[in-house]
């Protein structure tokens, strides 16, 4: 058989096991003490709430008027890039606009002297078949030669345009 040791009773136990039984009155007074240690407790911790609650919704605060700004400078930043855009498609559309334009004159050009070169070739046809009138040869020009100063002064007096009438004439 195996002795178990047997343990020495603390100090703490001796007081315990010596005291007498609780009175009322130290009934009374540990509640009391205990009921306000609790109530100390419960108002430190109530504090400790607000004061994080305020930290959080400050720190909240925070995130919102940094997301807000952000917001705005994105929304800054894109109407900008808008902006740009816009711009650089307007000139690009101009300059494209202006070589159609050009392109567009060109095939125009080309496509009335390809008409008439085809009219050309199909007149002498449609003249031979009758569905259309031979051209007309324009006259010949009589070389020009200046006419006298009696042929001018000829003319004046029939049209009656000579200073010297309209004078008479307004007098």
């Amino acid at each position: 058989m195996s002795k178990t040791p047997v343990r020495k009773k603390t100090t703490a136990a001796k007081a315990a096991g010596n005291r007498p039984d609780p009175t009322g009155r130290e009934l009374w007074f540990a509640g009391l003490g205990a009921l306000s240690l609790t109530r100390k407790q419960v108002l430190a911790g109530i504090d400790q709430s607000i004061y994080l609650g305020r930290q959080l919704r400050n720190q909240a605060n925070e995130r919102i008027d940094l997301g807000r700004s952000a917001f705005a400078d994105v929304g800054t930043r894109v109407r900008e890039l808008a902006d740009t855009a816009s711009n650089r498609a307007g000139a690009e559309a101009g300059r494209a606009k202006a070589i159609i334009d050009g392109l567009i004159g060109e095939v125009r050009e080309r496509a009335e002297c390809l008409i008439g070169e085809a009219e050309a070739r199909v007149r002498p046809v449609m003249v031979e078949f009758g569905l259309a009138e031979p051209k007309r040869q324009p006259r010949a020009r009589k070389s020009a030669s200046r006419p006298t100063a009696k042929a001018t002064q000829a003319a004046k007096d029939i049209s009656g345009t000579t200073r010297r009438r309209r004078v008479s004439r307004a007098a």
